[in-house]
């Protein structure tokens, strides 16, 4: 709930919702509905096409997702008015593929009336009377009118109005049962001549009435009453009245003793009635309890089992690794999401690293998203320093990495030590070069922790420090891999009935199997983008078929994005540019948009389930790589280009100085080209290299390096004499990666430039680089290069 008020909603009589006992103005009418339809389905996610379908019917306009998400960001200013811009919304919130209100039964007034019927009847079955009476009172009291009046003739609302009209019909009576049985006989008797005349086919109200009249003493009344019942029920519905009046006829003409009123058992005579029925939406101690949306899986139920199994082991002290390998879209993210869920439950502790692209990332960037993630302690404090390069060493090249893998190993067991761990690193295909040589390194200690390590792989991204580090980590006990499969036609089956609704029709599946190969991913988006195009008509195996899948993915994600307002597509365009996380910050800077706007700019594609938001804090990320994949591609390249060197000064605006992330801002300005600024490329991939060389992640270092000597252009000042000692830079990272024969090539190249430009400085610099580790140290031949000789003698 907002700090700003206790809000009350009342759907019985006018529809009103109020804060501190003062109405809330909810606006027009179609806004006004939109929240009606939320409160009846509280606690419930309410899809956008179906909030469409119930406000428009069968007409509704071509800004049809933009009326409903301006409705909903008018509808949360007047709910939570107090809520700082940047805040995200806690009452009507976004959760795929829609909207839920997120309340209390007792802000809703009909779920506060059918919580004191449901519990007065239950009183009244228990022999307490005077409970069930005072009970009873307070529920009618909040009956103000029929429910939902002022939405009498929408479809929607006739549901909800029967059921509360039912249940208010049952309160009705359960007050006159309880005043039957309190001895209030002649009351009873005269209300019941109006209820029968209101509801002449309940039953239940023709045995009161015949109860009460017979113990006003008035027999011929209540038989009279008897006969009554027995017309009308033949003349509406040709029936005659049911054993429970029959059985109460022959009492009273045999006078029965059980008839008459005894305080301590007048319950008995209660003729038998149905439980109350549901109201609107049920109380919470009806609902069913809700399993958290992670363990909504389908289809890896096997899976699920197994890895619960191995959480089980891990906490018993029999740790390891499981590598969930599988195609892109396959479900690896949600099956390692799903374990989170039962770890958590279990008290497991959890961390999550997502590997990004390595472009845009420092080196150990998944391993620092996992020790980021994981509580303080001495170790973990350590090692978090170590893999951002902030420990000051005068080691050797060649152990610098290997202190980083001494003091994550220690973390990790830290932590463990504590409390059985689960340590997830999605995506393992994209982490860096440093990344997957520290994995490499621990491999062999993670069965001896009581943790167990998930990694999630793509089976189609392969690359040889992949396959070293996998190849490692899976020779060690504990270890095992886990394929991640296309689904069986039953399970895609029981995917398309979890989205739509409703079981599929006649071939269907075949035809879903067909086009997406079992994929969940394709499958899901297939049947979301049919189901969006024809959303009162059901899905038929002719509208799949007529879609290329999964070859056209790409098409289908990005008509999934043009049904989106204009407005949310500008900003997904720029999103998919700054990277898979979409950072809320940078975003404010590179569209000009405010922190407000931005979020409701993200609403359409939130509900819509193309972006999710962050675990913590206020971010968001798009739901699957392959949509900011797909998104990012359909950017022309010119305006690509752009985009990356808006993303680049704004990443500047943002962090000046020593905070800024140099890998982040080399990857943009290496990507804008000649369309952003040359020489801020060139430096901030230098910096970059740097970086990675404090943090002993020479693969990295020398890739950056690399980067920056291709983006040296004559547009760069001195342009030659950069090129000579990013060279230089370059041999002595390749050297400390080991790579020998291709340093000194660089080496080799830096001289000869530094000598045709005539520098000498350069030239002794180069001489004195190349000869470090050993200083009249021979070349990979055996001799000593005689420039280096004549250097050296000047």
């Amino acid at each position: 709930m907002s700090g700003d008020g206790r809000l009350r909603f009342a759907v019985l009589g006018s529809f009103r919702v109020e804060r501190d006992g003062q109405p809330v103005d909810l606006g027009p009418r179609l806004q006004r509905a939109l929240l009606a339809i939320l409160v009846v389905e509280a606690g419930h996610v309410v899809p956008v096409d179906r909030l469409i379908d119930l406000l428009w019917r069968e007409e509704p306009p071509a800004a049809a997702i933009a009326s409903v998400q301006a409705y909903v960001s008018q509808l949360r200013r007047v709910l939570e008015p107090g809520r700082p811009a940047r805040a995200p919304a806690r009452v009507l919130t976004t959760q795929e593929p829609g909207y839920v209100l997120r309340i209390a039964d007792d802000q809703v007034d009909a779920l506060r009336f059918q919580a004191l019927a449901r519990r007065a009847h239950n009183d009244l079955a228990g022999g307490q009377p005077m409970a069930a009476a005072a009970g009873l009172e307070d529920a009618l009291a909040l009956w103000r009118g029929d429910p939902l009046a002022e939405f009498a003739g929408e479809p929607w609302a006739l549901p909800t109005m029967a059921r509360l009209a039912e249940a208010h019909d049952l309160a009705a009576e359960d007050r006159i049962g309880a005043g039957l049985a309190l001895g209030g006989h002649a009351e009873a008797a005269a209300e019941l001549e109006a209820m029968v005349q209101a509801r002449p086919l309940r039953e239940r109200r023709w045995g009161q009435l015949i109860v009460a009249t017979y113990r006003c003493g008035r027999q011929a009344d209540a038989l009279r009453a008897y006969q009554r019942c027995r017309t009308v029920l033949a003349s509406e519905l040709g029936l005659e009245p049911g054993p429970e009046l029959r059985q109460l006829e022959a009492a009273v003409l045999a006078q029965d003793p059980s008839l008459d009123w005894h305080p301590a058992a007048a319950a008995a005579v209660e003729p038998p009635d149905a439980a109350p029925g549901a109201a609107g939406p049920q109380p919470a101690e009806s609902r069913p309890a809700e399993e958290p949306p992670a363990l909504f899986l389908v289809g890896r139920g096997p899976e699920l089992a197994h890895l619960r199994g191995r959480l089980g082991h891990a906490a018993a002290g029999h740790g390891g690794a499981a590598v969930l390998v599988g195609e892109p879209g396959a479900g690896k993210t949600t099956l390692a999401e799903a374990a989170v869920v039962l770890a958590t439950a279990a008290g497991v502790t959890a961390a999550w690293g997502r590997c990004l692209d390595a472009a845009s990332t420092p080196a150990y960037w998944p391993w620092s998203q996992l020790l980021r993630a994981l509580p303080d302690g001495p170790s973990v404090q350590a090692a978090r320093q170590r893999l951002d390069g902030d420990v000051a060493s005068d080691a050797e090249d060649s152990v610098r990495q290997f202190r980083a893998y001494q003091a994550v190993a220690a973390a990790l067991g830290e932590v463990a030590a504590r409390a059985p761990l689960l340590a997830v690193v999605d995506d393992l295909h994209a982490a860096d070069d440093a990344s997957l040589a520290l994995l490499q390194l621990l491999a062999g200690d993670l069965h001896r922790m009581a943790a167990l390590f998930l990694f999630t792989v793509r089976d189609t991204e392969r690359s040889d420090p992949l396959d070293q580090a996998l190849g490692e980590l899976l020779r060690h006990p504990g270890a095992e891999r886990l394929a991640v499969g296309a689904f069986e036609p039953a399970d895609v089956a029981a995917l398309v009935e979890r989205l739509t609704a409703e079981p599929p029709r006649t071939g269907v599946v075949a035809a879903l199997v067909d086009r997406t190969g079992g994929n969940p991913f394709y499958t899901t988006e297939l049947v979301r983008l049919i189901s969006s195009e024809h959303r009162r008509q059901p899905l038929t195996a002719g509208n799949v078929r007529a879609r290329d899948v999964p070859s056209g993915i790409r098409d289908v994600l990005l008509r999934r994005v043009s049904r989106l307002p204009d407005d949310t597509q500008s900003l997904l365009m720029v999103a998919a540019v700054t990277g898979r996380e979409l950072q809320p910050d940078l975003l404010e800077h590179v569209t000009g948009v405010d922190a407000e706007h931005l979020l409701l700019g993200l609403e359409p594609a939130i509900a819509a389930g193309l972006v999710t938001t962050a675990e913590t804090g206020w971010g968001f990320r798009f739901r699957h790589p392959l949509i900011q994949e797909s998104l990012y591609v359909s950017v022309g390249r010119v305006e690509r280009a752009r985009l990356h060197a808006r993303v680049a000064a704004a990443l500047e605006d943002i962090s000046p100085g020593s905070t800024a992330d140099v890998v982040q801002l080399a990857h943009h300005y290496l990507s804008a080209g000649p369309v952003g600024d040359p020489a801020k490329a060139v430096t901030y991939a230098r910096e970059a290299g740097a970086r990675a060389v404090r943090q002993g992640a020479w693969q990295d270092a020398a890739r950056h390096l690399e980067q920056a000597l291709a983006a040296i252009s004559p547009a760069v000042p001195d342009a030659d004499a950069i090129r000579c000692d990013v060279l230089v830079e370059l041999g002595q990272a390749r050297r400390s990666g080991g790579l020998i024969r291709e340093a000194h090539r660089a080496f080799e190249q830096s001289i000869s430039l530094a000598d045709r430009i005539g520098d000498e400085d350069r030239m002794l610099a180069v001489a004195v680089a190349l000869a470090a580790p050993q200083l009249w140290g021979p070349d990979e031949y055996g001799e000593i290069d005689p420039r280096l000789i004549t250097l050296l003698e000047r």
